[in-house]
């Protein structure tokens, strides 16, 4: 009689499967900026590492520009510049606290200009294809909309008083952002693939709210898993072999 056994393999080494996150929390270098430290969790992909960026370009609490810090806290390969300094806020807590509506928003850069921040080595530190996140919220009723553009696509968003419940939004407008005041307070640029990543930042005038400045509280990049990776983690990362014996 003839029996089928089920073999469990696993395909490759399974841990290598999560994919890269780096975070970049801006400061004006106050005691509430952030250590990039286990245990400091926040923002919509929750991460427990955070590189921290003075309103003036350098880092902040230890973290290393030109080397950043990855979700696991090894260093990464990917660094980061910034064209011109900032104006910049930062609340007297220390550290995050807690998941969200933490410290972490009430820390931004902020400009009435334009400027940009430049990614390098992000194929190798991070992968192929990611997902960048840019937090903007500023919190007070100067604010203008900020326009953000990445890989030529470009999204506006107006924060006048939204620091809770983390909530994509992003509008292909100034009207539609000036007219969706505190809609949300991140936008999300998807499949990006670029090595050398230019995210840029410019303060526009409110016209119906009032306001020039941009506000940008953090910036993550985001590893998305390549379709075999994620076919992969649909199965727990197993495939099952079929075997017969007698």
């Amino acid at each position: 009689m003839k029996k089928t056994t089920l073999t469990m393999l696993c395909i490759g080494a399974c841990t290598s499967l999560q994919a890269a996150t780096i975070s970049i929390n801006m400061t004006d270098g106050g005691p509430g900026g952030g250590v990039a430290v286990a245990g400091n969790t926040a923002g919509a992909e929750l991460a427990g590492y955070w590189n921290t960026l003075g309103r003036d370009g350098t880092g902040k609490s230890g973290t290393d520009i030109a080397n950043l810090l990855d979700d696991t806290g090894a260093s990464s390969g990917v660094g980061i510049t910034q064209s011109a300094a900032q104006g910049g806020w930062y609340s007297s807590a220390s550290g995050f606290s807690g998941t969200i509506g933490n410290n972490f928003m009430t820390n931004f850069a902020d400009a009435s200009g334009a400027y940009n921040y430049t990614f390098t080595g992000l194929n190798a530190g991070v992968g192929a294809v990611y997902d960048v996140i840019i937090y903007s919220a500023r919190g007070f009723s100067n604010t203008g909309v900020t326009k953000f553009d990445v890989n030529g696509e470009t999204l506006y968003l107006t924060n006048e008083s939204m620091v809770g419940d983390y909530t994509e939004s992003g509008w292909a407008t100034q009207g539609e952002a000036e007219n969706n005041l505190s809609s949300g307070n991140y936008v999300r640029f998807r499949n990006v693939s670029l090595d050398t990543l230019v995210v840029g930042i410019e303060g526009l005038d409110d016209a119906t709210n009032g306001g020039t400045l941009a506000a940008v509280n953090g910036i993550q990049i985001v590893a998305v898993p390549e379709p075999s990776s994620v076919a992969l983690l649909g199965l727990g990362g197993i495939a099952l072999v079929l075997r017969r014996r007698r």
